[in-house]
């Protein structure tokens, strides 16, 4: 996991090595290990950001990078490449790529490399897509696309050739990165937080596509879909679980492979601690992690799978003054302010604390599990009133929007401590499989629990009983975040007559209040809490948080309201 940053000037002054280390001072959480900037014959090494030296000439590009190094002893970046009719370009890669040796044996063939880094495979991978695609914009761009579907890995990349800059993402956006383009300046950042400090508005590169940007263009290409249109569903319920079982393991296992030790982030609810269980059937050893309220609904399920599976768990504990206490950080980390993005950052940024603590690089999640068996609340009412499709509709809705609505979230809470986090449930082969099965083996009108096969699955790899079928509870109710959130929110007064939290953050995030809100009798508990919002509005304008346009628009929105005499 590391930070990638560049930055395309109109003119080479200032030099743009010196605003690339700037954007990776920004940054530096995502990589401390070592970072580097280069330009097509300029390149500088340090191990921070400070110590990076400067350009002596002016350059009109470059790109930077930061390392937290997980897979191999040398990675160094950004890094060279070469292609057809003289071409040079660098590139920086952010992420990992599961079938890094199989594509260096294939492309480096008997040669000697010097790097040992999975990342090294990207411009290998690239330079040979180039010399047969051809240097003009149309070409890079479908050797740019053409190189990302070759990758199975959570990845974001970017190429700069000092003409263009292409910037790419995986399939399903696990890993963040986001660019702006104005006045002839192109700069991107894998948080939106380097370009904030650029006063530039951050524009978030679509997951499994290709954004060319040159002056005056942005240009976006989609890559090869990752479901085949019409998935061929598994003949029985034991073809299906036994279909869903191999995809899961085989997804777990090449992302703890070479680690004594991984991290789980761990509810005591079956999606996470089927994670814990198959990394179990590994040869690595599961540390898992539960944070919330002492007494908690999470903290005592946690408690009781991790003794009824022999599993050894951490108790990262969530109080009233630590919540208050971490608040800034928090909004600054997530980059967002809407109180659900909030909320349920809160455990994890506890959890990912203490993974750094303990010395862990890697967690795992049990993110996407909802989305793709049919564990939300709500779904069985859409089964009932509108039918399997409009369900199978819905879901894959909420599965295409967790880039937006989870998984940046969760990528940069946890990188605020240098700890870098996997999604295998969104590993290609298991949302391929869990596609497969039909909704019946997943929910029915009326069923309080949903994930059925999931959960057969669960149980048929040992999870005990009560872990296997425990009744959903959102995170920010089973930790304790909302209720100490709450508290911590009190500070900021009465929520004037005026304010309205949703028209305040622009858009209803997430499943619970896209569809809660929508489906669920009693509505207005999966939407918005006001004096939750009013505060985290607050607070975000104090820490002079967002871009230009975000913080001059909630400016003037609490001058508004203090100017009708709702604030004291």
């Amino acid at each position: 996991m590391c930070s990638i940053v560049g930055i395309h000037q109109p003119t080479a002054d200032p030099c743009a090595s010196a605003t690339a280390k700037a954007m990776l001072e920004e940054t530096a959480h995502r990589g401390p290990d070592a970072c580097g900037t280069a330009s097509v014959g300029w390149q500088a090494r340090a191990d921070a950001p400070s110590g990076l030296r400067v350009a002596p000439r002016g350059l009109p590009w470059a790109m930077g990078h930061a390392r937290l190094a997980i897979t191999g002893t040398l990675g160094d970046q950004p890094m060279p490449g070469s292609g057809p009719d003289g071409l040079r370009f660098v590139v920086g890669v952010n992420g990992e790529i599961w079938n890094w040796a199989a594509l260096r044996r294939r492309e480096a063939g008997g040669a000697r490399l010097r790097q040992d880094s999975d990342s090294l495979v990207v411009p290998l991978v690239l330079s040979r897509h180039l010399e047969e695609e051809g240097a003009g914009d149309e070409g890079v761009l479908s050797a740019v696309s053409r190189t990302a579907e070759e990758l199975d890995g959570e990845f974001a990349f970017a190429y700069m050739d000092g003409t263009r800059t292409v910037l790419c993402r995986d399939p399903f956006g696990v890993k963040p990165l986001y660019y702006a383009a104005r006045a002839g300046t192109v700069a991107f950042s894998s948080e939106r937080k380097a370009l904030w400090a650029l006063g530039l508005e951050a524009v978030r590169v679509p997951p499994n596509s290709a954004v060319l940007l040159s002056p005056g263009r942005v240009a976006t290409r989609g890559r090869s879909a990752v479901m085949p249109p019409e998935p061929r569903p598994f003949a029985s319920r034991q073809a299906a679980k036994a279909g869903y079982g191999r995809a899961l393991a085989r997804a777990v296992g090449k992302r703890v492979r070479g680690h004594k030790q991984v991290g789980v982030v761990f509810s005591g609810g079956v999606d996470s601690a089927l994670i814990a269980g198959a990394v179990g059937r590994t040869d690595t050893q599961p540390v898992c992690i539960v944070a919330g309220r002492e007494g908690s609904p999470d903290v005592e399920a946690a408690r009781g799978a991790a003794d009824a599976m022999g599993l050894t768990l951490v108790v990262a504990r969530l109080d009233a003054g630590g919540v208050a206490e971490a608040l800034p950080a928090l909004l600054r980390a997530v980059e967002e302010r809407n109180q659900l993005h909030v909320e349920t950052a809160l455990p994890l940024y506890f959890v990912a604390k203490e993974a750094r603590r303990r010395g862990l690089r890697v967690l795992l999640t049990g993110q996407a599990a909802d989305e793709l068996f049919a564990g939300y609340a709500w779904y069985p009412r859409i089964l009932q009133e509108e039918g399997e499709a409009a369900l199978r509709a819905r879901m894959d809705d909420d599965r295409d929007m967790l880039h937006a609505e989870c998984l940046e979230r969760e990528d940069k809470v946890t990188m605020a401590h240098s700890v870098e986090l996997r999604v295998p449930y969104l590993d290609p082969l298991v949302v391929r499989a869990a596609a497969r099965i039909p909704i019946s083996y997943q929910v029915s009108p009326g069923d309080p629990l949903g994930k059925r096969l999931h959960r057969e699955l669960a149980a048929s790899w040992g999870l005990p009983h009560e872990v296997a079928w425990r009744v959903k509870v959102a995170a920010q109710h089973g930790s304790g975040s909302r209720a100490l959130l709450a508290r911590a929110s009190r500070s900021a007064g009465p929520v004037p007559s005026g304010y309205d939290a949703v028209r305040s953050v622009g858009e209803r995030m997430g499943s619970n209040q896209r569809y809660g809100h929508r489906y669920m009798p009693d509505a207005e508990a999966w939407d918005l809490d006001g004096p939750i919002q009013w505060a985290l509005d607050q607070l975000w304008h104090r820490e002079g948080l967002g871009g230009p346009e975000g913080r001059a628009a909630l400016a003037a929105d609490l001058e508004a309201l203090s100017a009708e005499g709702a604030l004291a």
